[in-house]
């Protein structure tokens, strides 16, 4: 009998790749034609520290607060100044990056505080005078 076989696996042809010293590991791909491979995805490495997130979430509603401040006698102004020198202390920390939205609602926080602030002095002196003066002259 002869040596037949049916099935003869294919021979390599001139472009097939060359095997290396060692098989690849696994997730890797082999290496053809004395090109580096490209590498494999790796999962990014963990932070160990807060990443800047950019805007400030409450720098909108800060902003917008700052400008009811002028609709609501100021009430809201002051709501606005208190969140936005607590937001001011984490832009300031690194956590977060201090917007012109969040600066300008602030400071009109700040400015409708301070209105608000000196109108209630202002009707407080002004009532204490008009009670000096009816007090006076009813006698």
């Amino acid at each position: 009998m002869s040596s037949f076989q049916p099935y003869q696996p294919p021979q390599p042809g001139p472009y097939a790749p060359q095997p290396g010293p060692y098989p690849p590991q696994a997730g890797q791909q082999p290496q053809m034609y004395g090109v580096p491979p490209v590498p494999v995805s790796q999962p990014y490495p963990t932070m160990a520290y807060p990443s800047i997130t950019g805007e400030h979430p409450n720098a909108t509603a800060i902003l917008i607060l700052g400008i009811l401040g002028f609709v609501t006698s100021g009430v809201t102004g002051i709501i606005a100044w208190i969140m936005g020198n607590s937001a001011k202390k984490e832009c300031a920390a690194g956590m977060y990056t201090a917007t012109d939205s969040l600066k300008v609602g602030r400071m009109l926080g700040k400015v409708t505080g301070i209105l608000l602030i000196v109108g209630v002095a202002v009707c407080v002196v002004a009532l204490i005078i008009g009670l000096v003066v009816t007090a006076g002259s009813g006698s």
